[in-house]
């Protein structure tokens, strides 16, 4: 298989932690304060002409400067925001209703969700920027890669909504 499922998948990644940064930062002056400290953003002219137009939020206009080229990458910058380790709180997300005995959480399965989705964002990378046209993936890889996407979504966001709970 070639890139055909990982660039839709690293592509909803990429949104998600947009709307994520965004949000995180529109709706809480601690979190826009932590993030006050992100490093480098890129930044063009339209970006700054789009939020005196109001057509985007602050929080808005930081999230589309990040890069997403990595996970390291989102979860530093998280990290800086929620001003704790986001890693950490993935793990212990509960992903099950509250109400439910058991807590369900991926501490057992982080490591291996994190090494399938920085393993889709490298593919992502070698098949949109190298060309890499002759490469091919094992279904099996592919299917991990797109699974471990999903799965990182469903806690990520679980830890985001902790978070909302907590702060508003």
């Amino acid at each position: 298989m070639n890139n055909e499922g990982l660039t839709p998948a690293t592509d909803r990644l990429e949104g998600w932690f947009k709307l994520a940064v965004a949000s995180l930062i529109d709706e809480s002056d601690s979190f826009r304060e932590n993030a006050s400290r992100i490093k480098e953003p890129r930044i063009n002219i339209g970006d700054i002409l789009a939020v005196q137009s109001k057509k985007l939020s602050g929080g808005e206009l930081i999230a589309h400067t990040l890069p997403v080229n990595r996970l390291n990458d989102i979860e530093d910058v998280l990290s800086l925001i929620i001003g704790s380790d986001f890693p950490e709180a993935f793990k212990n997300a509960r992903i099950n209703p509250k109400t439910r005995p058991n807590p369900v959480t991926f501490k057992n399965e982080a490591m291996m969700i994190y090494h399938d989705v920085k393993k889709t964002l490298y593919l992502r990378h070698i098949f949109a920027h190298e060309l890499a046209t002759s490469m091919r993936v094992s279904t099996q890889q592919y299917e991990n890669c797109v699974f471990a996407v999903f799965m990182y979504l469903v806690g990520a966001e679980r830890v985001v909504q902790d978070l909302y709970q907590v702060a508003f």
